[in-house]
């Protein structure tokens, strides 16, 4: 029982490093995909604008959601929209995000909007603070909400199939615990049959000795009486009776 109790969490503990593992591995390739993603945006503008981009790449990932990109000019609400969604969608990422344009001649954040990827009704849009950094050109800045939960949902085969097996595990040990203990409570069953079939066993066993004895004293009493029947009707017997006298 101990031994397949520990089994069971080993194997939990071993599926649980497992999704970890693959999340890790989900989380590096967003960012893969975002900073492509975000450069290939970068390009667009830099090619519509006709400027030149910096040499060093002008993505910069401030925190596991929040970017900022250097554009060195000013780019319209609508423009930056459009190149962000397409570039998102090739690159496979569908999760929704804030985007806003820093101004850097007035030093305030231009325009700043929601862009909902999915495409469905959203009652609650959630909220986006996009600081002043203290960069001196144009850019723009992305944040991402619900990133946890997009990556999440990229793991739903991981976690359903975690949830299964732990069930299915939980569901093992609990049919294993029954049946020691129906297998224990049937040993404790015959253990006490046994008792019972000896113990009376043994009251038979004394019973039949009492009969044998007695049986052995009758079946004495009757040879005497016949031994003493058969001398005291002897004829040497009849003729002294000083010998029937003894007997």
């Amino acid at each position: 029982m101990l031994v397949a109790f520990l089994g069971a969490i080993g194997i939990i503990i071993t599926q649980t490093y497992w999704v970890r593992k693959a999340y890790q591995l989900q989380e590096k390739e967003f960012e893969l995909k975002t900073n492509l993603a975000l450069r290939n945006v970068a390009s667009n503008i830099a090619e519509l604008k006709h400027i030149q981009l910096p040499i060093y790449s002008p993505v910069e990932q401030i925190s596991p959601d929040f970017y900022i990109i250097q554009i060195n000019v000013q780019v319209e609400k609508e423009v930056l929209a459009h190149f962000l969604q397409a570039s998102f969608t090739r690159q496979n990422i569908t999760t929704n995000f804030w985007y806003g344009l820093y101004d850097c001649m007035s030093d305030t954040v231009q325009y700043a909007a929601y862009i909902n990827m999915q495409g469905n009704v959203i009652d609650d849009i959630p909220s986006a603070s996009f600081k002043k950094l203290k960069k001196l050109n144009y850019h723009f800045a992305v944040y991402f909400p619900n990133r946890k939960h997009f990556l999440s949902q990229q793991l739903s085969v991981w976690i359903v199939s975690t949830i299964v097996l732990i069930f299915i595990l939980i569901l093992l040990t609990y049919l294993l615990f029954i049946i020691l203990k129906q297998k224990r409570l049937s040993e404790i069953q015959k253990d006490f049959v046994n008792n019972m079939t000896f113990s009376k066993g043994m009251k038979g066993s004394k019973r039949k000795q009492k009969r044998s004895g007695k049986q052995a004293e009758a079946s004495s009493d009757e040879e005497n009486e016949a031994t003493l029947t058969r001398l005291t009707t002897q004829p040497s017997v009849l003729q002294g009776p000083d010998r029937l006298k003894d007997y």
